[in-house]
């Protein structure tokens, strides 16, 4: 995982679980190494950290009513309201 914040020093891990800064912002996760990597959003303050968001939703500004191909790839925008993909959810 590579911090995605400017001014902060670059970190590489495989999770959410394991980012060591404990502040919450993007990521690029690469869960494994023959996996591409992806950009997400990662929890790290909420019930204990390490959470990987896999849907963001505050008020209805994107639209959920989507194709399966759209599902499985994700869409919208870590920085608003987002969903992650299935693709991710392995």
């Amino acid at each position: 995982m590579e911090r995605q914040t400017p001014g902060l020093e670059n970190t590489k891990s495989h999770s959410c679980n394991n980012e060591p800064s404990k502040e919450s912002g993007k990521f690029f996760i690469q869960p494994a190494v023959l996996d591409e990597p992806f950009l997400a959003h990662c929890e790290l303050t909420a019930f204990g950290g390490g959470w990987l968001m896999i849907r963001y939703r505050y008020d209805g500004s994107l639209d959920i009513y989507r194709n399966w191909t759209e599902y499985r790839n994700g869409f919208g925008s870590v920085d608003g309201e987002f969903w992650l993909g299935l693709q991710h959810l392995h």
